[in-house]
């Protein structure tokens, strides 16, 4: 399918610090993954197919850094 590289961020991280608008408090109470990078093999786009599902997983919250 692809990769994703991206690492996780908690309340008080400077990810946090660093984006304006500050986000609600209910975004940066609990850790959540800060999404980099991502790449879908060409065959993969357009499918509808669950790409971030794995990062999901171990937070219910996804943002991306682009």
């Amino acid at each position: 399918m692809g990769y994703a590289y991206g690492n996780k961020i908690e309340n008080g991280d400077r990810y946090w610090q660093r984006t304006s608008p500050a986000p609600d408090e209910k975004y940066t109470s609990q850790p959540a993954v800060a999404l980099k990078e991502i790449g879908v093999r060409p065959a993969w786009r357009g499918t509808g197919e669950p790409h971030g599902e794995s990062m999901t997983r171990s937070s219910p919250a996804v943002t991306s850094s682009t």
